[in-house]
């Protein structure tokens, strides 16, 4: 067997030398027809373009979140301290009542509208 024509000790620019010999009649061909081309794959770009607006209905979903802090550990820790003081002068001092508060101002009307429109 000839060392030249062996396929391992070819160098890369003969192998490519190679490829670009064999692909040059395909590349003459597109060049050739490269109007044709253009006009169809444009047309079918058009029609899928035309498909996609008019056939396809939109989609758009809209979600609000509210985000409240965590007002539970921090007004147990300060609040269970003078519990027992409020509680004998008739004070209710619950955990919750901040965050209901709170709630209820960022659910409000008002809040609630200038972050719609």
């Amino acid at each position: 067997m000839d060392p030249n024509t062996d396929n391992q000790t070819r160098s890369f620019f003969e192998t490519l030398t190679d490829f670009i010999i064999k692909m040059k009649p395909y590349a003459a061909f597109l060049w050739n027809e490269r109007r044709q081309l253009v006009l169809f794959n444009g047309g079918v770009g058009i029609i899928t373009i035309l498909v996609l607006y008019f056939l396809v209905a939109p989609y758009y979903q809209s979600s609000t979140v509210t985000i409240l802090p965590d007002f539970g550990n921090k007004n147990s820790d300060m609040l269970s301290q003078f519990s027992g003081l409020a509680s004998m002068a008739g004070v209710n001092v619950g955990g919750d009542v901040s965050t209901q508060i709170y709630q209820n101002l960022v659910t409000s009307e008002s809040v609630v509208s200038d972050a719609i429109v």
